[in-house]
């Protein structure tokens, strides 16, 4: 075992959360519903979104990276055999076919149940190194912000707890942001009167408003409406005033 390195920064907040489950016995290897979801592992990241896409923000998000470890260090148990869909309570095609399996689940179903088996008696430990992270009580939510990804890491940026939402460990919340903007300041004008500040900053702002407002039950209707009026991923927000930062931030972006 002391001859593994943990996984990466990415992973290691997944794999808290996995560890901590199996800490609290929440889970049980004969019963599949009590496998966490991809919903619910993305609620615990602070990073929620609609059920028809977690599983790929998960990806995103360091289940790729997790899954990835395991099969480089093929002693390891699949830790994310844990994971599944809310729907039908199985890991995703993906997980399957990365470790060979194809086709009927009940081909492989033995196999990841027994992985699943290992996976809570294993001591995971020796693998979590000093990262972060959103617990269950709402502590320190300050997550190393990682660069170069394509979506604004919202878990590295915004701080939820305790609210209102913050950026990192500064005084100055997401609501001052957008009330900023909707002013009329411009992004250089607000960088260059809160030095603490990055343009990333501002656009997680943007990003944590739009998907908060995804949850909304009109969302299908404005993501008809507003589909390509903006780049800003997947934003969903159902006030027009909401609208109008998310335009001109585009706009003062150029």
């Amino acid at each position: 075992m002391s001859q593994i390195e943990p996984p990466d920064t990415k992973a290691q907040p997944l794999l808290r959360i996995l560890v901590e489950e199996i800490g609290h016995g929440k889970i049980q290897a004969s019963d599949p519903e009590s496998f966490p979801t991809y919903s619910f592992l993305l609620e615990r990241l602070g990073r929620p979104s609609p059920s028809f896409f977690a599983g790929r923000r998960l990806q995103k998000l360091g289940l790729t990276s997790l899954n990835d470890w395991t099969l480089k260090h093929q002693e390891l148990p699949k830790i994310t055999a844990l994971i599944v869909s809310k729907g039908n309570h199985l890991p995703g095609k993906g997980f399957a076919e990365s470790h060979g399996y194809f086709g009927d689940p009940s081909i492989w179903k033995s196999w990841w149940l027994q992985e699943a088996e290992k996976v809570i008696r294993y001591d995971w430990s020796p693998f979590l190194i000093s990262f972060p992270y959103e617990s269950e009580t709402g502590e320190n939510t300050d997550w190393k912000v990682r660069e170069g990804e394509d979506d604004t890491d919202i878990g590295g940026i915004i701080v939820m707890n305790p609210p209102p939402a913050r950026i990192r460990q500064s005084d100055i919340t997401v609501a001052e942001v957008l009330q900023w903007l909707a002013a009329g300041e411009s992004e250089k004008e607000i960088l260059r009167l809160h030095p603490g500040l990055q343009r990333k900053d501002i656009r997680a702002t943007l990003v944590y408003a739009a998907e908060r407002e995804m949850q909304s039950t009109k969302a299908a209707t404005f993501t008809a409406r507003w589909t390509g009026k903006f780049a800003l991923p997947e934003p969903d927000p159902e006030d027009a005033r909401l609208s109008y930062l998310l335009e001109r931030y585009e706009r003062s972006s150029q």
